[in-house]
């Protein structure tokens, strides 16, 4: 039978043992714009291959904890190389970030050798996700020559072994003792094996460079913002 008109009624409850249905198959269902819905108990919305449309104008305030909402940023790291460390003259070379002071995936190799990591072979003191996406990545370097001679300083961020970011500082004149560089980039991941390294070139006039250690100095770090 239909009810045409307004019902009023303080509650509705199903039949025992039965759950409450609302409109059928081609209905809609709707409430006033200008009233107020409380959802009090746990909610499911939509069903598997049906779309949950926020129209334009409307706002989603989540004041509590969001599980499986939006995008991810794992996993992610930082790593450092804390001690003084010396390089070879006028030579790219790969920076050994051995300190990790995160690596939420256990995706980043701080040894010196090959390893495994979520089943992939990861190469030293790299990082390679095992999660398919765009990363950001940023490195870091205080760079030092104890005859203060630099002449030019290069830090580089790495794919599979080819450089992606490269940030030079050519000093022509009053060769200073210490020089702080760094660089950041984004780089597409499949989350099969590419890998990301850091890695530096210091050219100075006499002696050997040296990147300077310290809490902070020297540091690579790199995290998900984007499933593509």
């Amino acid at each position: 039978s239909y009810i045409m008109g307004t019902l009023f009624v303080d509650k509705l409850d199903p039949q025992s043992g039965t759950s409450l249905e609302l409109g059928s198959s081609g209905d809609t269902v709707s409430v006033n714009a200008s009233a107020t819905t409380n959802l009090a108990g746990n909610v499911t919305l939509g069903a598997n291959g049906k779309t949950i449309t926020v129209p334009s104008g409307c706002t989603i305030t989540n004041s509590g904890t969001a599980n499986g909402f939006g995008e991810s940023n794992l996993p992610f790291f930082q790593a450092e190389e804390a001690s003084t460390t010396g390089f070879s003259d006028a030579t790219a070379t790969k920076v050994e970030f051995d300190t990790e002071s995160f690596d939420s995936g256990g995706c980043y190799n701080n040894t010196g050798s090959t390893v495994t990591l979520n089943g992939l072979s990861v190469p030293s003191y790299s990082f390679c996700p095992n999660v398919a996406g765009t990363y950001f990545f940023s490195i870091n370097l205080k760079c030092y020559s104890g005859a203060g001679s630099l002449s030019n300083v290069i830090a580089y961020i790495n794919k599979n072994g080819s450089s992606f970011v490269n940030v030079s500082h050519n000093i022509s004149a009053a060769n200073p003792y210490v020089l702080q560089i760094g660089g950041y980039g984004f780089a597409n991941l499949n989350g099969t094996g590419d890998f990301v390294s850091g890695s530096v070139y210091m050219d100075v006039g006499s002696g050997s460079p040296s990147l300077l250690g310290g809490a902070g100095s020297n540091m690579f770090m790199g995290y998900r913002i984007s499933a593509t």
